[in-house]
């Protein structure tokens, strides 16, 4: 019995000892915390078949988009949890911008998406629009290569993002979240759902 209560204090030790860790690299500059990625996964450097957890869910990454418009780089995670799916979008400014977003079928977009959209309970206005080249690393849903993209927000962080892959459009709401609170674990580099 005593030897189970040692082993449960050192997993909890080295537990919170690599969250600690993990959330200190988010404030090291990007040259130092890119020399460190190597050691730690995070939002930065994750892989197929690592596991997000968030929500007390844990989710697995099956996709990694990345897109690049005008010089501009953002990441794009396809996560699934059994038949549910995510995505999570990492952009890396002067800081690390991270959003939670579900794709939905419940809105309906003409041709040209207008400088504001009213969905549900919210009114979103447009941020930026523009045409991004898209790499993929390992299968996606999506198979074209360039897509348009809308990006808007709205009060309390909460965004709406559009992509229109030449006329098959995905709508995708969300929101930004903490970084920090995500649990990152690595995986083996295989991908679980085959999606």
């Amino acid at each position: 019995m005593l030897t189970f209560i040692w082993i449960s204090i050192i997993a909890i030790v080295i537990t919170a000892t690599l969250i600690v860790v993990y959330r200190s690299q988010l404030s090291l500059p990007v040259k130092r915390r890119r020399s460190l990625s190597a050691n730690f996964p995070n939002v930065l450097t994750l892989r197929i078949g690592d596991i997000v957890q968030y929500l007390d869910q844990d989710w697995v990454v099956e996709d990694k988009l990345i897109y690049t418009s005008h010089n501009y780089r953002w990441i794009e995670y396809l996560l699934q949890d059994n038949e549910e799916i995510r995505w999570l979008s990492i952009e890396e400014d002067d800081q690390v911008k991270v959003a939670w977003l579900e794709t939905t079928q419940a809105l309906n977009i003409p041709d040209y998406p207008p400088e504001q959209i009213r969905f549900g309970e919210m009114t979103y206005y447009l941020d930026e629009r523009g045409t991004a080249q898209m790499h993929r690393e390992g299968a996606t849903l999506n198979q074209a290569e360039q897509c348009q993209y809308f990006d808007y927000s709205s009060n309390g962080n909460h965004i709406l993002c559009i992509e229109n892959w030449s006329g098959d459009v995905e709508v995708s709401v969300g929101r930004m979240i903490d970084p920090r609170s995500l649990t990152i674990l690595g995986g083996d580099g295989q991908r679980i759902y085959e999606v």
